[in-house]
């Protein structure tokens, strides 16, 4: 079968314009790694897929520390952005049962609308300086002549560019890492969210739930601009099997937070890495999802996203300066990131419901004050 190369060769499409750094997906990683480089004074080009407005989801629950990521680009987080209530506590429920789970103490969770964030990360990019190319459909890579050549469609025509180094941040399905690791396939979870209008006894926290029956995983209840988005995170399976624990979940609610459902507003799904991360090759990288830089035990992405894209820009500023290969740099500078990944994979295999209770016992001693 002919390379999507070889078709641009034969029609006449392999022109393109060359860049210091291309970076593929326009989430919180790319956009963050965009930015970067703009900042380090790279000319750099962001491909992403979608067009605005882009609907991503998510929980939309992030650290309080995103704000202080945010702050090393120089960017605030800005209040149009934030849901209903902006910030939540932490409440972790055991399989025992509300009674024996609580508040940590002293932490705060920021409330966010993803989409809306994405989208002012995205601008904010534009206005650092990077080229954003929307509808941007990532075909192909090849590295030729010390350079990465990139074969993509851009609102529907075929496109290449080049670039001296390469960012794949195209999400849990990343076809970047498919290209670069051909024979690799990385295990997922999935994470069903259902919007519901509803009441029940619910305060404005993060409710983070634990029990074998519902899920392997965790279970989350956040509320959002008025509504309350009900979450099961699993290992991928059928449709049917994540609904039943959805089902399931909901019954528990009742019992536990009187939790009524008056309207479904939308149901959802989202597909997320529980394997261990990898890094790239030679002059291209990955980062978030697309390396495998998600929380295993909680879902949390973001920051991890952030931090690894901003990290894959420093490493790119560092090679070039330096002429050590681009992967060996970041892979030194990221390998805590990968243990803390690994451990907390570690942790969701053996997470028996004796576990989980140990767990959240622990968290909430450990929140008390001495």
């Amino acid at each position: 079968m002919k390379s999507y190369f070889h078709k641009l060769e034969e029609d006449g499409s392999m022109t393109g314009k060359s860049f210091d750094v291309i970076v593929v997906g326009g989430g919180p990683a790319g956009a963050a790694s965009a930015i970067k480089c703009a900042q380090l004074g790279y000319r750099t080009l962001l491909l992403e897929k979608g067009a605005p407005p882009r609907h991503k989801p998510c929980g939309g629950v992030f650290p309080s520390i995103c704000t202080e990521v945010l702050s090393d680009l120089g960017l605030k987080l800005p209040q149009e952005v934030m849901c209903t209530p902006p910030t939540l506590s932490l409440f972790y429920v055991p399989p025992e049962g509300r009674r024996k789970g609580g508040a940590v103490r002293g932490y705060r969770l920021l409330n966010v609308n993803r989409d809306l964030f994405d989208r002012w990360l995205q601008k904010a990019s534009q206005n650092f300086g990077v080229d954003v190319r929307f509808k941007a459909e990532f075909k192909g890579l090849r590295f030729a002549g010390g350079r990465v050549e990139v074969a993509a469609e851009v609102d529907g025509e075929k496109a290449r560019f080049s670039a001296l180094y390469f960012v794949g941040a195209d999400g849990a399905l990343s076809q970047v890492r498919r290209k670069l690791y051909p024979c690799r396939r990385m295990k997922m979870f999935t994470a069903l969210q259902e919007w519901w209008e509803a009441e029940g006894d619910f305060s404005d926290c993060f409710y983070v739930f634990f029990k074998q029956e519902i899920a392997p995983l965790y279970a989350y209840v956040v509320p959002k601009d008025g509504f309350f988005v009900l979450g099961t995170a699993l290992p991928t399976g059928s449709f049917k099997q994540m609904s039943t624990r959805m089902e399931k979940f909901k019954e528990w609610l009742r019992r536990e937070f009187s939790f009524h459902p008056i309207r479904l507003v939308k149901e959802e799904a989202a597909v997320l890495p529980h394997d261990r991360p990898v890094n790239g090759e030679d002059r291209v990288v990955l980062i978030g999802d697309a390396a495998g830089f998600c929380n295993q035990f909680s879902g949390e992405g973001v920051r991890l996203a952030m931090e690894s894209g901003i990290t894959a820009a420093e490493s790119i500023d560092i090679a070039e300066h330096s002429g050590e290969r681009l992967s060996s740099v970041y892979s030194r500078r990221v390998e805590d990131l990968n243990m803390f990944i690994r451990k907390t994979q570690e942790s969701t295999s053996n997470l028996t419901d004796e576990a989980a209770g140990e767990f959240v016992k622990s968290e909430l001693k450990r929140s008390l004050p001495l």
